[in-house]
């Protein structure tokens, strides 16, 4: 009833189109940082075929649509992050300072680009995890 590929490549900066990086709306701390130790991009794609009319044939119902659900493994993202707990230093009156435990967080910023016959719709969210897991995940579109 149709066609899936997928592949999955990591690309330098200058081949990103601009109108995602426009959408990924990177922070001038990060543009500064990225100096030092750059981003990496992974460039994910799927393309998926339907044939409608192959598929009205093989059901009784309308289907108006399909709904796919990606998987992402983070697996081999958090053995490489540092400890979750940092010792952040704040000011005190009494000694001078104090110590308190801050989150180390981490970002995983994905932009999809969905299109049809018709039309090319974004969506923006970012992961945020640690070495315990997916912490949230925050829809920016």
């Amino acid at each position: 009833i149709g066609i899936s590929k997928e592949g999955m490549d990591f690309i330098p900066e200058k081949k990103v189109l601009s109108n995602v990086m426009k959408i990924r709306s990177r922070s001038p701390i990060l543009e500064v940082n990225n100096r030092y130790d750059t981003e990496k991009i992974i460039l994910y794609r799927k393309i998926l075929y339907l044939d409608r009319r192959k598929l009205n044939e093989l059901s009784l119902y309308l289907t108006p649509g399909i709904n796919e659900i990606l998987r992402l493994n983070v697996d081999s993202f958090i053995q490489k992050m540092d400890d979750p707990e940092v010792p952040l230093f704040i000011p005190d009156e009494n000694k001078g300072y104090a110590i308190i435990n801050g989150e180390r967080i981490y970002y995983i910023n994905l932009i999809m680009q969905l299109s049809s016959e018709n039309e090319t719709a974004y969506r923006r969210y970012r992961i945020l995890l640690n070495r315990k897991g997916i912490k949230a995940i925050e829809n920016l579109s």
